[in-house]
């Protein structure tokens, strides 16, 4: 088959001749398109907040995805980068992102993981709403082409449990 597509950086069209396609396109897939495949709903959306902070303290904490089982309010957190933590927690019912625009807000959130860190140690980079849907495309494949990832399925990531779920769906 041959393959046209754009150079993004510089805007050159480019054609290359495959044996297969691999589709890891993501969640508004081109390619899950031109296979006609169609995403199915699971039923499944829930409302997080994201919050980013960055920090030269070390936090102390382990190095892997944290997961917080809390029935009233779930939450993960989780270290990207050298001075940037990450804490995402189910958003309740009539909050929003915008309840959490200040580190003074943010706090007693994250107070479990920076008890010690004064204010004045932490930068609030980032705060936004992410809502999690559970959806998996009804044809992963057209011939040599073929469709994996967020392209296939979107599933909350928590623990890596996506692909393996949408797997057990199929």
């Amino acid at each position: 088959m041959r393959v046209t597509f754009t150079d993004r950086c510089n805007g050159q069209r480019h054609e290359v001749d495959a044996d297969y396609l691999l589709g890891c396109d993501g969640a508004n897939s081109t390619v899950r398109a031109q296979i006609g495949s169609q995403m199915r709903d699971l039923g499944f959306e829930q409302r997080w907040l994201v919050v980013d902070v960055a920090t030269d303290t070390d936090l102390r904490q382990w190095e892997g995805v944290h997961q917080v089982c809390d029935p009233v309010r779930a939450g993960t957190y989780m270290r990207i980068g050298s001075a940037r933590y990450r804490w995402e927690f189910q958003l309740l019912a009539g909050e929003s992102a915008d309840d959490f625009a200040t580190l003074a807000a943010v706090r007693p959130l994250i107070a479990p993981w920076t008890v010690d860190v004064p204010d004045s140690e932490m930068t609030l980079l980032r705060v936004t709403e992410y809502t999690f849907r559970a959806q998996v495309a009804d044809r992963w494949r057209r011939g040599n082409t073929f469709i994996l990832g967020d392209a296939a399925h979107l599933t909350p990531p928590f623990i890596g449990q996506g692909m393996g779920r949408a797997c057990a769906m199929r």
